[in-house]
């Protein structure tokens, strides 16, 4: 009896140093067409249109030192319509906002959804470490942006997590760089 107890603590004690946490949550946001998973309640920005900015919508979260973030705004008409030419312009951008760089691994990440959006992941080192994963989709005429540091340990799934429950909801608008067969009906099987 007391041997099995020991055992049992000891699985306990070892299931709560894998720092998995409490389960994420699942918020959508059927206005802006998606969904994502934080650990806790996010905080939510929103921003009407005025003649000076887009639409725009910030969904932060901060669990422990991760800081997991999902920023979406309609692109204005001056606004490049190209993915690559959004991650070339973003990707800077942020690194420079943290004082860092971007990466040497940058690879297409494509969300599973209905409408299969394209998007791109860009890693954002300072000092040599990686400090943030960036992913970007472009979804009709509406960006989306989404963060997630890896400062506390570059081998933690939480991030990775959250950035793979990013899903673009029914109704949102047709992916712009979507494969024109992605948004076709299925074939039928004439047996």
């Amino acid at each position: 009896m007391r041997a099995t107890l020991g055992l049992a603590a000891l699985v306990l004690l070892l299931l709560a140093g894998c720092g998995g946490g409490p389960p994420a949550k699942y918020y959508y946001y059927p206005a802006w067409g998606f969904s994502v998973a934080m650990p806790s309640p996010p905080t939510v920005t929103e921003t009407p249109a005025s003649p000076s900015v887009t639409p725009n919508i910030k969904v932060s979260d901060n669990a422990g030192s991760d800081d997991f973030a999902v920023y979406a705004a309609d692109l204005p008409p001056s606004a490049p319509k190209d993915i690559d030419q959004l991650v070339d312009l973003a990707a800077p951008a942020v690194a420079k906002s943290l004082g860092g760089e971007v990466g040497g691994r940058t690879y297409a990440a494509t969300v599973q959804t209905t409408n299969q959006a394209m998007g791109r992941e860009i890693t954002i080192d300072k000092d040599g470490q990686p400090i943030l994963t960036l992913r970007i989709y472009l979804v009709g005429n509406r960006i989306y942006q989404l963060a997630a540091r890896t400062a506390s340990s570059p081998g933690d799934p939480v991030p990775k997590a959250f950035l793979d429950s990013f899903t673009i909801l029914p109704g949102a608008p047709a992916a712009a760089n979507a494969p024109a067969e992605t948004n076709a009906p299925a074939a039928t099987n004439a047996n």
